[in-house]
Formats: C-alpha cells, structure tokens, sequence
C-alpha cells in the first residue's frame, strides 16, 4: 500500500474506527476477566450459603444477564424464578450478587426496621444516581433518617393523603374522559402515551404544586418534560441490563451518555426556576412543602433532591392498619382468583 493511500482522510477514518472496536473490545475483555475472578473468589466465600437462586453455577451471572436481556420477557422470568425459588432467593448478576425479597411479609419487616446497619444501596440504584442525586431513595445511614422524617412530618399525614386524594381523582376524571372519546368508534389504540401524560400531570401536581404545561413554561428548554422521562426511563433500563455500562469510564463513551447529559441539564433548569423563581403555591399539596423543608434549614439544593424522590411516594403515603392492609390484599388477590378477569392466571 503507497504512503499516498495511507494518508488519505478515508483511510485515516477507517483506521479510527478500528482503534476504537480495538479499544472496546479490549475493555470488554478486561470487564469479562474481572467479573470471571470476582464470581469465582465470591462464590467460594459465600459456598456455605444456602439460599437458592437461578445461575448457581460457574457462568451462571453471564446466564442470568441473557436470560433478562429482552426487555419484554424480563418480567416472565423473573416472575418464573419467584414462583420456582421461593420468597428469598440469591440472584447472580454480572460481577453484582443481589438477595430477592419475594414476599411482602419479608420486604414490610425489612422496610419496617429501624435498623441502620443494614448494607448501602445496591448497584440498582446507580442508573437513578443522576437524576435523583442523593435524594431520599438513593441516600443511607443518618441522611436518610433526617429526610426520611422531614418528609414524615410534611408529607405523610391524612391531611397530605386528602391532598392527593383530590388531585388523583381530578385527573382521573380527565383520563376517564379522554378514554371515552379516543375509543368512541370501538377500535383498538395504544394507551401507553395517554398513561404516560395523566401519570406526569399526578405526580407534577402532587408533588411541585404545577401541571407539566406550566413547568414547561418556567423554562426555556429544547424538550418536552415526557420526552425526558421517556428517554431516563430508556437510559436506566438500558444501565440496569448491561451491567458493564454501569462503570463511569465505559458509559461515557457511550452515544446515550451525552444524551442523558442533556436530559439532566434541562432537568435542572426545571427544578430550578421552579423551586428558586416559582416557589410551590397551588392545589393544596404543594402548598408549604418548599418552604418547609428550607425553614428546617434545608439547602436549596438538597430540597430540590427531596422533592425529586417524591414522584414514586404517592402510592405509599397511605400507612393503613395491619387488617386494612390485609382487606386490602385479599381484594387483589380475588381479582386474579376470577377466571372472567385472568383466565389464565395473568391480569
């Protein structure tokens, strides 16, 4: 080959592009390696143990990534290793070894515990590190203890569930609605986006005291506020199923990393002009909850994080007795008793 056609910009490009397969191949090898000697050191510590799971076995963590790698068959499988290894069973994944609670006895006990010493958050949780910062669902030990019972004393009261309560139903009068007229003519259509919508205007209302058009309308950015979400819910999931992308040097070479960098940027403008400028002041929850968490001298900054754990909290603010949660259990569990309902078991 002519040290003409070397130099050529084609030939230049092509040889990038090879450097950069070497490169990612090669990372990919270390990674494989690493996780090949951490399983094997691991599995001898831990040999004593008795607790079934799927993949015990040499490759098993490799297994049990391929085996939840299609997204749409993810939940099957694992709903097929709950009902095959029980309420409490190890789960092998990648270099992470993870124990599943599979019983809402065991996860009540454990979230019930006033215990501190129980281990940090799993590696889970790291997709949701950018967007939730160190807010109340990724934050351990005293901090968590202290926003834990900010939020008890601000959020979680039957006043806060009346609140809610409102907007909840609000809203779902409006989906109602929506739902009448988009299926009027009888045909099928996919509800995906009209959930997405009614679920964003809850918890914004919920939680910010605003609806998504006015939070649109603090800010000057080039995304909608559901296209964010969509795409974080894209980002996490895609983190979650390949382990390797949870290392910060392999996910910033990644094309979606600069994609997150500008979901989380404009993500901070939002909160920002919302909680700075715009101080929550509407529809009775969002009344106070800002100015509560900044008078028990809460930064700015760390309010913002506070209230960005709210969004998945509304479910659980009600805290009923042992026989209502109970009442309320059997009801669930009679609707897929019902053969009309779940013919074959399946909601």
């Amino acid at each position: 080959m002519s040290a003409e056609n070397c130099s050529s910009p084609v030939f230049q490009g092509f040889s990038r592009s090879l450097d950069f397969v070497t490169l990612q191949n090669g990372l990919l090898f270390i990674f494989a390696a690493v996780v090949v000697l951490y399983y094997a050191s691991r599995r001898r510590k831990t040999r004593k143990r008795k607790l079934p799971g799927p993949g015990q076995h040499f490759l098993g963590a490799f297994a049990n990534i391929l085996a939840l790698w299609d997204m749409k068959k993810c939940l099957k499988v694992f709903e097929n290793w709950c009902g095959k290894y029980g309420p409490v069973f190890t789960l092998n994944f990648g270099p992470y070894s993870l124990t599943v609670l599979n019983s809402p006895e065991y996860i009540q006990k454990l979230l019930g515990s006033k215990d501190m010493d129980y281990f940090g958050k799993g590696f889970i949780y790291k997709p949701f590190k950018p967007y939730w910062q160190d807010g109340l669902l990724t934050s351990k030990g005293e901090k968590w203890k202290f926003r834990r019972k900010l939020l008890e004393r601000h959020i979680f009261s039957f006043k806060t569930l009346t609140g809610y309560m409102s907007i909840f139903n609000e809203e779902g009068d409006k989906l109602v609605k929506q739902m009448e007229e988009i299926f009027s003519d009888g045909s099928e259509r996919g509800i995906e986006e009209l959930l997405m919508s009614a679920s964003l205007e809850i918890i914004t209302s919920a939680t910010l005291g605003k609806t998504v058009a006015q939070l649109e309308a603090a800010t000057n950015v080039d995304i909608t506020f559901p296209y964010a979400i969509n795409q974080a819910k894209e980002i996490i999931a895609k983190r979650s199923k390949e382990p390797w992308l949870l290392l910060d040097f392999i996910w910033r070479l990644h094309p979606l990393s600069n994609v997150e960098k500008v979901i989380l940027s404009a993500a901070k403008k939002l909160m920002a002009a919302t909680l700075i400028k715009n101080p929550v002041q509407n529809r009775q929850i969002g009344i106070g909850i800002n100015e509560a968490l900044l008078s028990a001298g809460v930064p700015v900054e760390e309010s913002i994080t506070l209230i960005c754990a709210l969004p998945p909290l509304p479910p659980l603010v009600p805290r009923p007795s042992s026989p209502h949660q109970e009442l309320c259990r059997k009801e669930v569990d009679s609707i897929f008793e019902d053969e009309d309902l779940c013919p074959s078991g399946q909601l």
